[in-house]
């Protein structure tokens, strides 16, 4: 069987394609000529197809298509997921709780910022990088991270820290902030952001999971690695929103 690559899984310059992941026992290593011959990967593929259908039964139909997209050879350029076209996923990233723990994070640190003064202390709809540093910033982009436990998001994005056939995964934000000082010690700060996320459906590089989940995870790496199946990149740009009243 010819393999088609739809993505750039030979991209040797860039360390979270395909072709530089290494393989971790079974999970991402390619066919030999042997099981593409007695058939090791069509067994796998038929593995894959079935499991996917879980997939679809416990994160959503919207999920497994983008997953069924990954099985058919991958994107050639990066989907945007909406409110309109997958509003399942996008309710999964815009209702995470994550999202919750890094709005209230910024917060915290503006208001250290004006207590030690840091920021001036004054009333004003401030842009987000005016009153919290860079460096702060990407620090707390950290936190966007997306567990198991928040579903299609977790299901898609999960830990940032890898990449894939598109670059690196990131997180981004950008907005005002609102600060609104009541007395001379107390003020309410409110956040209106946008958080981008930029991931991809993909498993090479990455980590196979618990056992149960290296049922699916080992043969859909393995069809990742022997261009088979490829990375379907997404982003998904959504609101956060929070304010909070404090005494300084």
């Amino acid at each position: 069987m010819q393999q088609t690559f739809a993505t750039p899984k030979d991209d040797k310059s860039n360390p979270y394609s395909t072709v530089n992941a290494a393989p971790k026992g079974q999970f991402c290593k390619p066919y030999s000529p042997q099981e593409l011959s007695n058939g090791t990967m069509r067994l796998d593929m038929l593995k894959a197809q079935a499991g996917l259908t879980i997939v679809g039964l416990k994160f959503g139909r919207e999920v497994e298509a983008l997953w069924r997209q990954y099985l058919a050879g991958g994107s050639k350029k990066r989907i945007d997921i909406s409110k309109s076209n997958y509003p399942g996923i996008y309710k999964s990233f815009a209702e995470a709780y994550v999202n919750n723990l890094f709005a209230e994070a910024l917060i915290n640190n503006i208001l250290v910022n004006l207590r030690t003064g840091s920021i001036p202390r004054k009333s004003g709809i401030f842009d987000l990088k005016g009153v919290i540093s860079a460096e702060e910033l990407q620090i707390f982009l950290e936190i966007l991270r997306f567990p198991f436990n928040t579903g299609a998001a977790g299901n898609l994005a999960g830990n940032f820290t890898s990449g894939s056939d598109f670059g690196k995964d990131t997180r981004a934000v950008t907005g005002k902030v609102a600060i609104k000082f009541l007395t001379d010690q107390s003020v309410r700060v409110s956040l209106d952001l946008q958080v981008q996320v930029q991931d991809a459906v993909d498993l090479c590089p990455g980590q196979p999971g618990d056992r149960q989940e290296q049922y699916l995870t080992i043969p859909l790496s393995r069809l990742e690695k022997s261009g088979f199946a490829g990375d379907v990149a997404f982003g998904v740009t959504y609101p956060v929103k929070m304010t909070k009243l404090a005494k300084l």
